[in-house]
């Protein structure tokens, strides 16, 4: 029995009670393995008999757009890394869908992609904040079933996503604000060690 599962039987970690689908959140378990996705915060984009789409939100990069994008202006805000699906591509996630036409809306007023001419424009404008729009390189991504069994497997919980939380929290707080906003029952989680084996 791994370290991980030992702690998770003594604590009584829970599996997902919310199932997955488009605009909810995916919340890393506290003992997660993979390093890539330990304590993250995953907006799911997709989910559907074709597998899963979404976003990890606490990850950012010292990229610019234009270091991974030739064609996309040269602005100062920080690129979040998506996932490890399609490194070399931009995608957006933001709040502006009166001024961005067609972008596939999420949850409230919250959409992902839209027309990449206005995108540009307001890249170029410089118009927007942290708290309007996100902007990732690559996306995570799971085949057909796989995001199901990882959540039966006690990897991620699925919550709803609170809008303001997720665009007004720092990155390096988002996974512990989060949890708290998931309420008593995973309060926890925020004082286990990142490493089940300290004490």
């Amino acid at each position: 029995m791994s370290v991980e599962k030992h702690i998770r039987d003594i604590i009584g970690v829970k599996k997902s009670k919310m199932k997955p689908s488009a605009g909810k959140l995916l919340v890393s378990e506290p003992f997660m393995p993979d390093m890539y996705f330990k304590r993250t915060v995953i907006l799911l984009i997709e989910h559907n008999e074709e597998g899963s789409i979404g976003v990890v939100l606490n990850k950012p990069t010292f990229l610019k757009i234009k270091d991974v994008v030739n064609s996309f202006p040269d602005v100062n805000h920080t690129v979040h890394s998506g996932g490890p699906v399609n490194i070399n591509n931009i995608y957006f996630l933001h709040r502006l869908s009166d001024i961005i036409s067609e972008g596939d809306k999420l949850v409230d007023d919250v959409y992902w992609g839209g027309n990449k001419e206005e995108i540009i424009d307001i890249l170029q404008a410089n118009y927007f904040d942290d708290d309007k729009m996100r902007i990732f390189m690559g996306y995570s991504g799971w085949t057909p079933g796989q995001l199901d069994f990882e959540i039966d497997n006690y990897s991620w919980i699925v919550t709803d996503l609170n809008t303001d939380l997720i665009f007004n929290t720092p990155a390096k707080e988002l996974w512990s604000a989060v949890v708290e906003d998931m309420g008593h029952e995973y309060s926890y989680w925020k004082n286990l060690p990142i490493n089940p084996q300290m004490n």
